[in-house]
């Protein structure tokens, strides 16, 4: 088996394959549908999708979208996803990793949307990552985020699936922040999820979530939790789901800018730093 490049997502050390791990919960039809709600409000026109699996929402988007770009690195994911998106008018698949978004894309192009789910864990330089994603936005475009919540939640099955970290609420919201992008939403979610995924990483130490187990979370805990996360936010869980915006800079704050150089004194403080 070819050796994985630096911040892929294929593994070559007998880790899980992604393949089958995206197969498994391709199955878990309520926490798809879950995830997709969240998602749905922020969704435009125009879609970049970074790592797009096997496709397991590429086919919803290209179902709601006039365009959708995903990116995938590992090829037998990305040979599964044409096959389930088939001959959709405005989707382009193609081959790649997310760190090199400049030899993929023109160098104008640009997204109403770019979403990036349970992939920047996988990316060694993930605050280089998120620039990267913010620049390919219009303006008022939105960057859409989701990530494995809960670094004391480590464990093996992360390892086995080549993730280098778990976010905490405070890290990813200051990244998002740091691209660019205005900070609209930070959240966890999947509280009932983040309790077995550490009894996995800290009690039993497996390296895989069984069937069984995806089965009766998807199909009894599930409908359940998200009825109730969605009238009271957890105060953690098992992923983070996060959405910045790049905001259309007004001609007045434009004017202020010129008006008032950097470095001129206590007017440039309080007009664009704040109390």
């Amino acid at each position: 088996m070819k050796t994985a490049e630096p911040g892929s997502r294929s593994r070559a050390d007998g880790a899980l394959n992604f393949n089958d791990d995206l197969g498994q919960m391709a199955a878990a039809r309520h926490y798809l549908d879950w995830q997709y709600s969240m998602l749905r409000p922020h969704l435009g026109p125009s879609i970049l999708e970074i790592g797009c699996g096997i496709g397991n929402f590429t086919v919803r988007l290209a179902d709601g979208a006039a365009r959708v770009v995903a990116i995938e690195p590992d090829k037998a994911c990305l040979l599964r996803s044409r096959a389930r998106v088939g001959q959709r008018p405005g989707v382009k698949l193609l081959h790649g990793r997310a760190q090199d978004l400049d030899d993929l894309l023109d160098a104008g192009e640009r997204f109403d949307t770019v979403l990036c789910l349970n992939v920047l864990e996988h990316i060694d330089d993930d605050a280089r990552a998120l620039r990267d994603f913010a620049a390919r936005l219009r303006e008022g475009g939105r960057l859409v985020v989701q990530a494995p919540a809960g670094p004391w939640a480590f464990g093996e099955i992360d390892r086995a699936l080549g993730h280098r970290r778990r976010y905490s609420r405070r890290r990813l919201g200051g990244m998002i922040r740091e691209a660019g992008l205005a900070l609209c939403e930070t959240r966890y979610f999947n509280m009932v999820g983040i309790l077995g995924w550490w009894w996995n990483a800290k009690v039993t130490r497996i390296r895989r979530q069984s069937d069984a187990q995806i089965t009766v979370f998807d199909r009894l805990i599930v409908p359940v939790m998200s009825r109730v996360e969605g009238l009271l936010s957890p105060p953690f869980g098992q992923s983070l789901f996060a959405v910045g915006e790049k905001r259309v800079e007004t001609e007045g704050l434009k004017a202020l800018k010129t008006a008032v150089p950097r470095g001129s004194g206590s007017r440039e403080e309080q007009v664009f730093h704040g109390p």
